[in-house]
């Protein structure tokens, strides 16, 4: 016997509902609960995984879907044999490990679940705090940043307070390597990028659009200083996720998108300058401009920033198949 009834779950108008973030479906949803409820004592932390997005991801904001699951999650959590009890194992698999690769989704998971077994299990709870303490006192940059993710399903606040941490890791060319080398989930074949990372990171701060914006500007201004062009082009996606979804962020992001527009532009052309032909890597950061500057415009025609005819014809001219 599962912990909720299929049937019941199977009965909510999930394709109503939303869910916290726009680029997670609430399909998610409804899934992820089945899998856990026919897991019982033999779910892992894949099948909580997507929930984390769905429903909370550290936005602040409670999407109807997750007034929906609650009932769900309660009952989860109240089975000794799913979230409640899945605490444990968690935190005896984070003592266990030593590979970085396998201990940072133990510790992503171990936020989720911990949060989501609050009531059941405090004194489990406790210790994930203190492993989440202990983290961010001693640990390596990227284990950090995953610990200021991991904290904000407790608490969507500590992001704020970790912000300079946040900027400064993200944004050190030193690190950035050490993103792939370790940043692995169960469900993920291949392990994420710094920019990824900076995308999950962003999201954090979905419930505050001045905090938000103060990051991508915080980040694009250290693109700049160090001309990182993937940091730079993580920022723009994010710099447009946000013009969309928060027009009132406009005042702060358009200047800062220009800039970095330019900046990438002007790469493109030196690298072109230099090897006298069109490297993918070149005509990637072209595109990047065209594609952005067309978006930004209010006609889609390049009229945002891109406003010298001269420089918009040489684009197309470069991208134009041989």
């Amino acid at each position: 016997m599962t912990a909720i009834s299929l049937e019941a779950l199977d009965a909510v108008p999930w394709d109503r509902l939303e869910s916290a973030l726009p680029q997670h479906p609430v399909e998610g949803v409804p899934r992820a609960l089945r899998r856990l409820a026919l897991g019982g004592g033999a779910a892992t932390e894949e099948h909580c995984y997507p929930l984390s997005f769905c429903l909370t991801a550290g936005n602040g904001r409670v999407p109807s879907a997750a007034t929906a699951a609650l009932p769900f999650l309660v009952a989860l959590a109240a089975d000794p044999g799913t979230l409640a009890d899945g605490v444990v194992p968690l935190l005896e698999r984070w003592r266990a490990e030593t590979d970085p690769a396998m201990r940072l989704p133990v510790l992503l998971q171990l936020g989720w679940v911990a949060a989501e077994a609050a009531q059941a299990d405090a004194r489990s709870v406790e210790e994930v705090r203190a492993v989440l303490d202990g983290v961010l006192r001693d640990g390596e940059p990227v284990m950090k940043v995953a610990a200021v993710i991991a904290w904000a399903p407790f608490d969507p606040q500590e992001p704020v307070r970790r912000i300079d941490l946040l900027v400064e890791t993200l944004s050190d060319l030193a690190v950035r390597p050490r993103f792939e080398e370790i940043w692995y989930m169960s469900d993920v074949e291949e392990p994420f990028t710094r920019e990824a990372v900076v995308t999950r990171a962003a999201e954090l701060f979905d419930h505050d659009s001045r905090t938000v914006a103060s990051f991508v500007v915080r980040l694009a201004d250290a693109a700049a200083r160090t001309g990182d062009t993937e940091l730079s082009e993580a920022v723009l996606d994010e710099a447009w996720r946000l013009l969309v979804l928060r027009p009132s962020a406009a005042p702060a992001l358009l200047p800062v998108a220009g800039r970095l527009l330019e900046w990438l532009f002007g790469e493109a052309l030196r690298a072109l300058a230099r090897i006298g032909t069109l490297t993918p890597a070149t005509r990637a950061a072209l595109r990047t401009v065209r594609g952005f500057d067309g978006r930004l415009a209010p006609e889609r025609n390049y009229e945002a920033f891109l406003q010298d005819e001269e420089l918009r014809a040489a684009i197309e001219y470069l991208l134009a198949p041989p």
